[in-house]
């Protein structure tokens, strides 16, 4: 089992990531020894633990690109200006005269029908909406 395989949200999967901490300390001492494949085994689980304190995370550019501010976020911020009510409903019905894809995610937040959106919220759905902006980009390695 690789520590990427893990369920960190078990208590058994947290002593396990723990176990794995608590075991750098001999492999460094393994790899001063000269013991083989010490040094692979350490990196790996350096590696692992780095990636497991990672997920939920993605990586941006500190400015936005236009591909981040255009598209659904921009209709977004039309959207706030257009309507006094701002409503989910209201913000879906918007996006869909404007022909953009909804994603998921948004229908899921967008859920409070009639009632008004909070500035938080609109806050946070404009930052969601920059991140899944990246994550529909074209591979730059294609």
């Amino acid at each position: 089992m690789n520590l990427e395989q893990i369920d960190t949200s078990t208590t058994a999967g947290k002593g396990l990531i723990d176990a794995a901490r608590a075991a750098l300390p001999f492999i460094a001492y393994a790899f001063d020894q000269g013991i083989d494949g010490a040094e692979e085994a350490g990196r790996a689980i350096e590696d692992a633990l780095r990636d497991e304190q990672l997920q939920g995370y993605v990586l941006v550019p500190v400015e936005p690109t236009e591909l981040q501010w255009g598209g659904l976020a921009r209709d977004i911020v039309m959207w706030m200006e257009c309507y006094q009510t701002r409503s989910a409903d209201s913000l879906l019905k918007h996006l869909r005269r404007c022909g953009t894809e909804i994603p998921k995610w948004l229908m899921d937040e967008a859920k409070g029908g009639s009632h008004s959106i909070d500035k938080g919220t609109v806050a946070a759905i404009i930052y969601k909406a920059m991140i899944y902006s990246l994550s529909k980009a074209p591979n730059v390695n294609d």
